[in-house]
């Protein structure tokens, strides 16, 4: 067969970086050719013109055009890289191009200390055809085992927002020949970037916040202390005096969850869309990892990305705790936020490891955000305010863990009992409008009163 001529050429390496490409409804084949000499007379710009450039995108590695035959299609071409270690043959139009064409151009754009044997290599294909077949129909019979299959084609790739980022991420894959690490990388880069402006309102408000919350820790101890004593009045005028402070500073707690609200759907769209991709699952995905998880499908064997997305969630919440609302009286808070990561490891393990890639860049994306926003030029440009210290006239004082607890209950339960209080007073209040009148008398005043002498005289009698 033509196309297997083509493939057991020397120079043509029929691996798995193969792939298939499909720009413009228009088939397109990569092929890579190894252990290629050295080039360097021939590093030019070929003066063809391509529609489609399908090379590595490496910042190290140039890319440099050449032009196969004038025979062949404008638009099929070879390219290699400065190193010249490698060539990508590829074909655009294969219905443009022979077998025995593409064999002995690819032997003729070597350079002469390897013309000869790559010659030989690509006689001894073509000397097995009997005459020009077109590749079209052979060429993707061949290569179809080999083929990287588009998403769309797994069924993934749609208009919801999922689908926009695997469509994102496959354009980084294909399109910028990055692989799928790299790919998770970048574009979760690209999404902090566009969630920086929210960012930056959000850490504004959070240090308003840390700046005037003594004031309004004291403001609601007042009004706890009122509503424990049961005094209506003095709790309404307390909730009033933190309601207008809290005007006047412009001080909002709901602004703090704006970020969190909209990194949501992001994170949720990384997450499903990730998790579908291992799912599928992505073949190419399987050697599309770094390191120790080189296997992006399955979960990390050895824990190691568990345990460093855990790790980095624990220093994200303490930063995001130090840079906003202080810590100092928020002692259950602080509890809470040490017990997540340890609370979240278990199910972590369990996690493709391609989202736990899109986690751990993500939480050092916020990390290098966090600490980028503390240098203070920056701020200044950016109008963050700086926090000031604690006015000891409204520290609180610190209580244990324990201690904290036992108060909570203990303001519960007095709580509950002034609710119960009025539950009552109110259900009597109803009772005595429309029940009968009590009789809290010992005669009936609608009728006369007896004077004091019928009165004795009655007793006489008796």
């Amino acid at each position: 067969m033509a196309a297997n001529n083509i493939l057991r050429c020397t120079k043509v390496a029929s691996t798995l970086n193969t792939k298939y490409f499909c720009y413009n409804s228009q088939a397109t084949y990569k092929f890579l050719i190894k252990k290629v000499p050295s080039l360097s007379c021939h590093q030019y710009i070929t003066q063809n013109h391509f529609s489609t450039v399908l090379s590595s995108r490496q910042s190290n590695n140039r890319c440099y055009l050449y032009s196969l035959s004038n025979t062949l299609h404008s638009k099929s071409f070879l390219s290699t890289h400065i190193n010249n270690d490698r060539y990508n043959v590829v074909i655009n139009d294969p219905t443009a191009a022979t077998s025995t064409e593409l064999s002995s151009h690819i032997a003729q754009s070597l350079d002469s200390s390897s013309a000869a044997a790559a010659s030989s290599a690509a006689d001894a294909s073509a000397a097995t055809l009997t005459h020009a077949t077109p590749i079209t129909g052979e060429l993707s019979e061949a290569v179809s085992h080999l083929a990287e299959p588009t998403l769309a084609s797994l069924g993934l790739c749609n208009w919801t927002p999922v689908g926009l980022v695997q469509m994102f991420l496959e354009y980084l894959h294909i399109g910028w020949d990055m692989p799928w690490w790299a790919a998770i990388a970048a574009s979760t880069v690209v999404a902090r970037i566009l969630l920086l402006p929210v960012l930056i309102k959000t850490q504004k408000n959070a240090v308003l916040m840390s700046n005037y919350m003594p004031q309004m820790q004291y403001l609601q101890a007042k009004f706890g202390e009122a509503r424990k004593a049961g005094n209506t009045m003095e709790a309404s005028k307390c909730a009033n005096e933190l309601m207008e402070f809290m005007k006047k500073h412009n001080l909002s707690p709901l602004k703090n969850a704006i970020f969190p609200l909209m990194q949501a759907p992001v994170f949720v769209s990384f997450f499903m869309g990730l998790r579908a991709m291992a799912k599928a699952p992505v073949e190419s995905m399987s050697t599309g990892g770094i390191f120790w998880a080189t296997d992006l499908t399955v979960p990390d064997p050895y824990y190691i990305t568990p345990v460093i997305a855990c790790s980095t969630l624990y220093i994200v919440l303490k930063i995001g705790a130090e840079s906003g609302v202080r810590m100092e009286n928020l002692k259950m808070a602080k509890y809470a936020m040490q017990a997540l990561p340890i609370i979240a490891f278990p199910f972590l393990i369990n996690f493709p490891a391609a989202v736990l890639y899109y986690w751990v860049t993500t939480n050092f994306c916020t990390l290098a955000i966090v600490s980028i926003l503390k240098i203070k030029p920056l701020r200044k440009k950016l109008n963050l305010p700086n926090p000031v210290p604690l006015d000891p006239k409204f520290a609180m004082p610190k209580k244990g863990f324990i201690s904290g607890i036992k108060e909570s209950i203990e303001d519960q339960k007095v709580l509950a009992a002034i609710d119960d209080r009025r539950r009552t007073d109110e259900m009597r209040f109803l009772k005595a409008g429309i029940g009968p009148v009590p009789r809290t008398y010992s005669y009936d005043p609608t009728k006369p009163r007896p004077s004091n002498a019928a009165v004795s005289a009655k007793q006489r009698q008796s």
